[in-house]
């Protein structure tokens, strides 16, 4: 079963429509692939995200810090990159010719990478202005190899979770997951340009599947669109047994 949900708001990465903090929830993550149910064990309160270790990916035509707290953590709110790096990392750097920066974008910073770990500080690009609606440089970075799967993809994510509120009836797979692997109603960020959101009907199978646990009721990975499961919903009341 697959349906489509009228698109609700501005389609563009640019939009920085955010959702509650409560939506990205920071619980505890387990290490292991085949355990992410654990993330959501509950944690302290988390960094603001303005400093500390996350992943640097790229995601949506942008490129984006994301802190994960703690070595086992759900990650942090999703910081918007400007793509440049600060003036003062650039002389650091050595970068510096007079008032022009060599190279300073991200990209250079690992060449041929589109997500891997590191430390990192940003700075934002308005001074003063809306954490929510602004971007930031990269200020330091001190990069820790590529970054695995999982963390990969909860990254991505907890990006879209920030771009595209999730609906009020489904539950935030970054709040809560399905305790055991019966079909649920599932939303993914919709190909469509008139959609927001697909739904379809899924599985979580994250003991036999560690690398991409959601699948449609063929066993065949929900990520064939190049895009996560954001939220879930029981479907008991859809799906009968005949």
């Amino acid at each position: 079963m697959e349906a489509y949900m009228n698109n609700p708001c501005n389609n563009s990465p640019k939009s920085f429509t955010t959702i509650p903090a409560s939506t990205i929830d920071e619980s505890g993550l387990s290490n292991s692939l085949s355990k992410d149910r654990t993330m959501i064990a509950p944690t302290s309160d988390h960094s603001d995200g303005l400093s500390g270790r996350g992943i640097v990916i790229h995601h949506r035509d942008n490129w984006w810090f994301v802190a994960f707290v703690a070595s086992v953590s759900n990650p942090g709110r999703p910081r918007l990159l400007s793509g440049d790096i600060s003036t003062g990392f650039a002389d650091r750097l050595g970068l510096m010719t007079g008032p022009l920066i060599l190279n300073p974008r991200v990209e250079t910073l690992n060449p041929g990478s589109e997500a891997w770990s590191a430390e990192c500080s940003l700075l934002p690009t308005i001074e003063g202005g809306d954490p929510e609606a602004i971007d930031y440089d990269l200020d330091t970075h001190v990069p820790d190899g590529e970054a695995d799967p999982l963390r990969q993809r909860l990254a991505r994510v907890a990006i879209d979770s920030h771009l595209f509120p999730i609906p009020a009836d489904f539950i935030p797979v970054l709040k809560k997951l399905p305790h055991d692997e019966s079909p649920v109603l599932a939303i993914r960020r919709s190909v469509y340009a008139h959609a927001t959101f697909e739904l379809l009907t899924a599985r979580y199978l994250p003991d036999h599947r560690p690398n991409e646990p959601w699948r449609d009721i063929a066993g065949e990975p929900v990520s064939d669109s190049g895009n996560d499961i954001l939220g879930w919903m029981p479907a008991r009341d859809w799906i009968r047994p005949r």
